[in-house]
């Protein structure tokens, strides 16, 4: 279930928009925002900091781009001594970043900022109680990850990290999603092998050729998405990937889904020179996505190349004649379109 987001509420309906919501379905969560610092005072985020206490984190507080005033003042964030969790999403600056240490209920933070002088920011005592972590810097001094492996309760982390400092994480088995935004090319990637609790993968937004180093007995979920160059994919380096994604490849032209032979889900979108898909027939995939993957003949391939245990079948070449035939056959076969996203 997606959070519901309530933007800039008021005094008047903060207790409709929110609490009634919240009261009303115990799956529910919230996220409230604000887009500049017009749009809260300190009456209204004490209020929203008593529901916090309530609802913990339940309801996300999010502060996003401030781009009328200075930067974002850190010194906002004492108003919210019970807020557990926070974002602060496409800030240009943020400034007295150390009141991120004053919040002590703290189990979820998302950090964007695009220029900042915070390098000590993960060494703050109480971050070590962290469960998520979603952390981007574009300009500044490079933040140090040694204190990551103190965050013995963090289980997601998603990083833009310059490339600096991810040996760290090889002392890090709490961790279970990891994201790796925006590496550089020369940047190892050896790390993961050794990361016992890893179960989800996605590196993106990266440039690299091959990745022969990137290998993991334990993850079972992988998305590689607009990593420019890449040119090969060694699925058997993922003996347990049960669920692959692989989206906005130029360079990929081929697959062998040989060496995954537990995947059950994939989803190929946007691949242009992809034309050689081994191994499908024979494989386990029950959910299957190939969209705008030119190429491919996936006329032929829904006539004659899907395994047998096909319960959900999404193909789109983009091509109004091609794609009413798909629908037609995909008709003929009973097999359903999957219901959403993954």
């Amino acid at each position: 279930m997606f959070p519901h987001r309530v933007k800039a509420p008021t005094q008047a309906n903060l207790r409709l928009q929110v609490g009634a919501r919240l009261e009303a379905d115990p799956r529910v969560r919230v996220i409230i925002q604000w887009h500049s610092v017009e749009q809260y005072d300190c009456q209204l985020l004490e209020q929203i900091d008593a529901l916090c206490a309530r609802y913990g984190e339940r309801i996300t507080v999010r502060f996003y781009n401030h781009y009328s005033s200075r930067g974002f003042d850190g010194r906002t964030l004492l108003a919210l001594p019970n807020v557990h969790s926070l974002s602060l999403d496409g800030l240009e600056t943020l400034d007295h970043f150390q009141a991120i240490g004053s919040l002590h209920q703290l189990r979820e933070l998302a950090l964007e900022v695009f220029r900042a002088d915070m390098p000590g920011l993960l060494a703050l005592p109480n971050l070590e109680r962290l469960h998520s972590l979603r952390l981007s810097l574009e300009q500044g001094p490079a933040i140090d990850l040694a204190p990551i492996a103190r965050m013995l309760e963090l289980h997601c982390l998603h990083i833009n990290p310059k490339g600096h400092g991810l040996e760290i994480l090889r002392q890090c088995p709490s961790i279970s999603a990891l994201s790796l935004h925006r590496l550089p090319a020369k940047t190892t990637l050896g790390m993961v092998a050794d990361m016992s609790g890893l179960r989800s993968l996605s590196v993106a937004f990266s440039s690299r050729e091959q990745m022969p180093e990137l290998h993991s007995p334990y993850v079972r979920e992988l998305e590689i998405r607009r990593v420019r160059g890449l040119n090969r994919l060694d699925l058997d380096s993922f003996p347990q990937l049960d669920v692959l994604k692989i989206e906005d490849q130029a360079q990929l032209s081929r697959l062998d889904l040989g060496g995954a032979p537990q995947l059950r889900k994939m989803s190929l979108i946007n691949l242009k020179t992809l034309g050689e898909l081994s191994g499908l027939k024979t494989s386990n995939i029950t959910d299957l996505r190939i969209i705008r993957t030119p190429e491919l003949d996936v006329l032929t391939l829904i006539d004659n190349q899907l395994p047998p245990g096909m319960q959900y079948l999404n193909l789109l070449s983009g091509k109004h004649t091609v794609d009413k035939q798909i629908e037609a056959r995909q008709l003929q076969l009973g097999i359903p379109q999957p219901g959403g996203p993954f």
